[in-house]
């Protein structure tokens, strides 16, 4: 029965109706004792009448009011008048966010502020005992000081008992025609609004704090996309779908580019409570990372869109006036410096690192091509050069090895084992052949005759227009060659050039295609010729030296072509067109300096107290209290233990020569590490990390290998790579005889992580397209199962075994492992987003035993993520002599 104005509730006297709901009605009233406007919620007759419900909703309200909290709705006085009962709530203006989302989605950082407002409300309610049960858009106001959680009229204390007509119950009330009704209460029907009610709820299991966080990721998606996470005609199909369906991923034009605001939504999404957050609390810090890792715009949205477009506007005037100038306008007469500008990376993503060459440029230097790095896939993209547009390649998530035609029409690259070229003019991609197309490309030109020359871990391939291959060098394995990379054919049409990988150093080589037999010129790192000079690195320097392409010899002195080459997987990442175009990715010059950091579960870091150097592959001990570092200097890589009880970094050099890839015995004694000696001997070696021995000999490797991690049981896995990467096992006690795993997969699989116990493997392969982690028994049998989701890299093992992290590019996250009653992962849980290095052999981070801290490296001033296209150097050098 509605009540007309003037009507009184004990003291209370009503104003005006604001609105009506399952529970009751809600009016505006006035207190005249404080003269202050509250609100009063009347509940319905119905849930009066039962002295069950009466009683239970009575100590349920008395919990509520000892919340205190600026994003909860307070509750001030409960009563009984006339036969009504009623609750008096603090009166608060503003809109709900039911209302808002009719507008539709918000943007994020409004979605991060609402988010983690609501997540501290919860955690304040979840740390007094009481879980809300029904979280909703309409139940959370949006007001001048934060959001306001409202209506804990379904609240409960958590951990109480189950009674009759507390649980809710699959009946009548799910055959709705309705499914946006009001929650009802009464026995026989659910308990909450259905759109937002996690599986448990549905299945009329006890509803606790996880429950909440199901309903805030249902809130948090809604307010991303404007539509429900779960929705459908009746109650019954949007049952149906929380139970059985997941919600579509959150664009990322909807969302922070790199995905991580999604995977903190689908972990509150899981349908399996142990497999979302523990706690509001770790709700509310993944959204406060959401926010610290997405770029932010100028304080006014308006001042930055107008900035960016004039900024855009200018760049675009530059460069095209620039180019134009330089390729029409040049005077012979006129000495000028080279013409610089730089081409960004797009939002979120990261230079390609493990391909051998990511970078191209067309014959005509109209077009440059590279790939990027973003979440857990490889993009591939073309920018004009000309008018500064750039585009995305349709369904390249894991393209690499990007090269133009002879004519510049077509762009090919790799995909999967397919090679494919799409047009420059712009239409779809078609497929050259199906299975031509190593998963470990190195490299790859085209011929002036329309054929294609690819290099590989295991040799040079011919492959013609119509897909046919035929394979015409091999690596030299006497000669320990470890792989061929980046061919170019010079300008003659069958003269190819070509860079052989050796343990110690890199030799560029020239081959007669119609005569193949190798022949040496010098030490050189990815070369391409242009105009009478070659270009190429050489121990992280790039040159450019007068070459004559008939004689093949250098015919004058290098001039060292630019500071900030980076140098990506052997080689320099640059590219030049016919007419001189160089394209080159930004990086470090000589040395790279890095600092150790720790990161806690959150993000939050710490720095060690160390002087930065080329750090990498961390590994710390079995006790937390120290670690083992490699780092470069020169061409050796040498090893540090951190002891802050031994007062602080101690160098450790058991041998002479390049030591890598430190592991931790189980008892924290000695360390396993490769030793790396001339002529591509490779040795598994044992030390004790106080040097108080002689390292002793484990294994000799049959290839380039390392150790990744060593079980309690004694069994050393070991990352090898001479071709494919494999996976290899070594027992330290008893018979030292590797065993390789997988030997007949076609994948490239890595970084294997054997868990403390010896009864799991987790390991990297990229059978699926893209790096993923994958966990299965050792020794066996049984099958393997995915832990990672959209892209894995990195496994660790937590000492207890029941937790894997990984990272995926700067995104960490945690997978619950069980193994009783046989194998099981859970959902990748996200813990956090952080700017860290990729690392060396074995992996970017390090987990301390309890997972509650890592172990990772950060280049001390790392290089901005762009392209820099310069024009006017080879006049320049002409010039200068």
């Amino acid at each position: 029965m509605a009540l007309i104005a003037g009507t009184k509730l004990g003291p209370y006297e009503i104003v005006a109706p604001i609105g009506a709901g399952g529970m009751g009605e809600v009016y505006r009233v006035r207190d005249p004792r404080l003269d202050r406007t509250v609100a009063i919620k009347v509940l319905n007759s119905s849930l009066s009448a039962s002295p069950e419900l009466k009683a239970r909703f009575e100590r349920e309200a008395r919990a509520i009011s000892q919340l205190n909290h600026p994003h909860i709705c307070t509750l001030h006085d409960i009563g009984q008048e006339q036969g009504m009962d009623f609750l008096v709530m603090e009166f608060i203006e503003g809109e709900s966010l039911a209302d808002r989302l009719r507008k539709g989605p918000l943007p994020l950082p409004q979605i991060v502020k609402i988010g983690s407002e609501v997540a501290d409300a919860l955690d304040k309610a979840h740390r007094a005992g009481i879980a809300h049960r029904d979280l909703k858009p309409g139940n959370i106001m949006l007001t001048r000081s934060g959001a306001k959680l409202l209506d804990f009229g379904l609240a409960k204390p958590l951990g109480m008992a189950a009674t009759a007509g507390s649980a809710p119950l699959l009946s009548a009330a799910l055959t709705s025609p309705n499914p946006q009704a009001s929650p009802l209460t009464l026995a026989g029907t659910l308990i909450g609004t259905v759109q937002y009610m996690a599986p448990e709820q549905i299945q009329g299991q006890e509803a606790d704090a996880r429950t909440d966080i199901f309903a805030l990721g249902a809130v948090l998606y809604e307010m991303a996309t404007g539509a429900r996470a779960f929705d459908g005609k009746t109650q019954i199909s949007v049952a149906s779908a929380i139970l059985e369906k997941d919600p579509p991923p959150i664009p990322a034009s909807q969302s922070d580019a790199s995905g991580f605001f999604n995977d903190v939504v689908q972990t509150c999404l899981a349908k399996d409570p142990e497999l979302r957050y523990a706690s509001a609390h770790d709700v509310q810090l993944a959204l406060q990372q959401v926010a610290r890792t997405t770029v932010s715009v100028a304080k006014s949205p308006a001042s930055g869109r107008i900035l960016a477009v004039v900024l855009a506007a200018v760049c675009l005037v530059l460069t095209a006036t620039a180019f134009v100038l330089w390729r029409n306008s040049r005077s012979p007469s006129m000495t000028v410096g080279p013409v610089r500008f730089a081409v960004p990376y797009p939002p979120a993503h990261v230079p390609e690192e493990t391909a051998s060459f990511n970078i191209a440029i067309s014959g005509d230097g109209q077009h440059i091509a590279f790939t990027a790095y973003m979440g857990g896939a490889t993009h591939l993209y073309v920018r004009n050069l000309n008018d500064d547009k750039l585009v995305e390649i349709p369904n390249t998530f894991d393209a690499s090895a990007p090269f133009f035609s002879a004519d510049s029409q077509w762009l090919i690259y790799r995909s999967e084992t397919k090679l494919m070229k799409w047009p420059v003019s712009g239409g779809s991609a078609v497929m050259i052949c199906g299975d031509c197309a190593d998963r470990h490309l190195t490299g790859a030109v085209a011929t002036a005759d329309g054929d294609f020359i690819l290099s590989t871990f295991t040799g040079l391939e011919r492959v013609s227009a119509n897909g046919v291959r035929h394979q015409f060098l091999a690596v030299d394995t006497a000669a320990h060659e470890l792989a061929l990379l980046t061919p170019f054919v010079l300008p003659d049409g069958h003269t190819l050039l070509y860079s052989s990988v050796l343990p110690d150093e890199v030799r560029l080589m020239a081959l007669d295609l119609r005569n193949p037999k190798p022949r040496f010129l010098f030490d050189a790192l990815g070369a391409r010729y242009t105009s009478g000079h070659l270009l190429y690195g050489e121990h992280d320097a790039f040159w450019a030296v007068p070459f004559d392409a008939a004689k093949l010899r250098v015919t004058g002195t290098r001039f060292r072509l630019a500071e900030d080459v980076k140098f990506t997987a052997s080689a320099p990442q640059f590219a030049v067109s016919d007419n001189g175009v160089l394209a080159y990715t930004r990086g470090s010059a000589g040395e790279i300096s890095r600092r150790i950091l720790w990161l806690d579960r959150h993000g939050q870091e710490t720095v060690v107290d160390t002087e930065p150097q080329n750090y990498f592959d961390q590994a710390i001990a079995p006790d937390g209290k120290r670690f083992v570092i490699t780092y470069q200097t020169g061409k050796e890589q040498r090893i540090e233990i951190y002891d802050p009880a031994r007062g602080g970094m101690l160098r450790f050099q058991p041998v002479s020569g390049s030591i890598q890839a430190p592991v931790w015995t189980p008892d924290g004694r000695d360390l396993v590490f490769t030793f790396f000696e001339a002529a591509g001997k490779w040795d598994l070696m044992r030390a004790r990390a106080d040097g108080a021995n002689k390292p002793e000999l484990v294994a000799h490797l049959p290839q380039q290998g390392w150790p990744t991690s060593i079980s309690r049981n004694g069994i050393v896995s070991v990352m090898l790579s001479s071709g494919k990467g494999r996976i290899a096992v070594i027992p330290l006690v008893g018979s030292t005889e590797m065993q390789i795993l997988h030997s007949t997969v076609l994948a490239n699989e890595q970084q294997p992580a054997i868990s403390p116990d010896g009864h799991w493997l987790a390991y990297v392969s990229d059978e699926s397209g893209r790096n993923e982690v994958y966990v299965e028994p050792y020794p066996g049998p049984g099958a393997k199962l995915q832990a990672s989701a959209a892209g894995g890299m990195r496994p660790r093992w937590s000492a207890d075994g029941r937790q894997l992290f990984y990272n995926r590019q700067n995104a960490f996250y945690v997978v619950p492992v069980s193994s009783t009653p046989t194998l099981a992962v859970g959902k990748p849980l996200p813990l956090f987003e952080k700017e860290v290095d990729a690392g060396g052999a074995i992996g970017a981070f390090d987990v301390m035993p309890d997972g509650q801290h890592f172990l990772v490296t950060r280049e001390v001033n790392p290089q901005p993520k762009e392209i820099v296209v310069t024009i006017g150097w080879l006049d320049y050098l002409k010039q200068s002599k």
